[in-house]
């Protein structure tokens, strides 16, 4: 819907970086991919001097600390375990609200400076792929399950693909 509203009736045409602009939706959908199963779910950092940890851990130099990404982008999201786009959507705003918890690119003076890049260039590819193929996922009993490596996968990943409306 989105994808037809913005970019008329040649979805072939270039995306321009006005184009991506005006699809919010499609980038509320981004970022919710991104929080929901962050492709990078662990950090491993060497502590430079003694860390704190909790009121009763600190960690000692030296020590590698591991901190999960995915836990983090978990904690404070209304209903955390459920994928909704519109949780960063301006009246609901929890990407303002949480944004200490949306670890995907790092955060503050060394989060990742290809975070805009990165988020554009899915943008990009989300609006190609739903606009170019009907997807289909197709469960299994491991369809719920998350495969924990060093990215995350689902238990399965099974998908039907099939072009839309694919000229002659």
């Amino acid at each position: 819907e989105e994808q037809e509203r913005v970019r008329g009736a040649d979805l072939d045409a270039p995306i321009t970086g006005e184009l991506l602009n005006e699809m919010k939706f499609t980038r509320q959908c981004v970022k919710e991919i991104l929080r929901y199963r962050p492709p990078a779910p662990m950090v491993p950092q060497m502590a430079q001097k003694p860390f704190k940890m909790t009121e009763n851990y600190t960690a000692p130099k030296g020590a590698m600390i591991v901190p999960s990404c995915w836990s983090a982008c978990m904690q404070g999201y209304e209903n955390p375990d459920k994928f909704d786009p519109d949780r960063f959507s301006p009246e609901r705003g929890e990407d303002v609200k949480f944004a200490q918890n949306f670890l995907v690119f790092g955060h503050g003076p060394h989060y990742c400076v290809g975070k805009e890049y990165a988020q554009n260039h899915l943008a990009c590819f989300l609006a190609r792929l739903s606009t170019s193929l009907d997807l289909k996922r197709v469960r299994s009993d491991k369809s719920d399950n998350t495969i924990y490596l060093p990215t995350l996968y689902p238990g399965d990943s099974v998908f039907s693909l099939s072009w839309r409306n694919q000229k002659a």
